[in-house]
Formats: C-alpha cells, structure tokens, sequence
C-alpha cells in the first residue's frame, strides 16, 4: 500500500462516519403527535428554529455525499494510473 491509498482511506472512513452521523441526526419527515398534544413549538421562533435546522442537516447530507463520491472517484482514478 503506498502512502495516497492510505490518505485516500482514512479521508474516506472519516467522511463515511461524518455522513452517518448527519444521517442519523436528521428527523423523520412524519410528524408525531406528542408534539401536537404537549403544545411544543407554538411559538413562531419554535417553528422556524425545527425547520432551521433540518435544512442544515440536509444540505450538510447532500454535501458530504457528493463530497464523498468525489473522493471515491478520485481514488479509483489515483490508485488505477499509479
């Protein structure tokens, strides 16, 4: 193993676990109803902040995804002509 497939791995694990906790930090787009019971949210600030948030996470998702192809790419190419 030369030295660019092992940067090429650890980048690769280390995106592959950022992309599974982004992952498993988003929501469920079903709502439940312990939120409709409790009140939690009522405020206008209390709306917007959820709705804040889980775009974050989706774009941060969709980033590290296309982040993570590319470097998938980028090291079969490398590792193909070296």
């Amino acid at each position: 193993m030369t030295a660019v497939e092992i940067t090429f791995g650890v980048i690769l694990c280390v995106l592959a676990v950022a992309l599974v906790v982004c992952v498993m930090l988003q929501s469920g787009k079903e709502k439940s109803l312990s939120g409709t019971i409790t009140g939690a949210g009522e405020s206008f600030f209390g709306k917007s902040k959820g709705k804040t948030k889980e775009k974050a996470f989706a774009r941060a998702t969709t980033i590290l995804s296309f982040v993570f192809a590319a470097v998938v790419v980028a090291m079969y190419v490398v590792t193909n002509v070296i």
